[in-house]
């Protein structure tokens, strides 16, 4: 309720992990926190499916990193997606972002 924080989404991949990071920002002097949900998502039969999740903490100065282990290459496309909770009650769902979509 303070304001927007421009906060990232940052993926990569190797020939064998997806790795993600959650980087939240600040409003003036205030640091953002959330617990974070993340969905690894390729795009199969017309739809989003779900093929991995992680979750953790992120906050302001502190980037929750996650790797999606021993994904297969199958040339569709990919891409992540975040549940961002509050920090103190992780059933209070803040916002959903995605990431930018790319093909593995």
């Amino acid at each position: 309720g303070i304001g927007d924080a421009k906060s990232y989404i940052h993926t990569s991949e190797n020939y064998i992990n997806v790795y993600a990071t959650v980087e939240l920002g600040r409003v003036g002097t205030w640091g953002t926190a959330a617990y974070c949900k993340l969905y690894l998502q390729r795009y199969t039969g017309g739809s989003w499916k779900t093929i991995d999740t992680a979750s953790g903490d992120a906050e302001y100065g502190k980037k929750l990193n996650v790797t999606f282990s021993n994904i297969a290459k199958k040339s569709a496309s990919t891409r992540v997606k975040v549940k961002l909770y509050n920090n103190w009650k992780h059933s209070e769902l803040m916002q959903t972002v995605y990431s930018s979509k790319w093909t593995r």
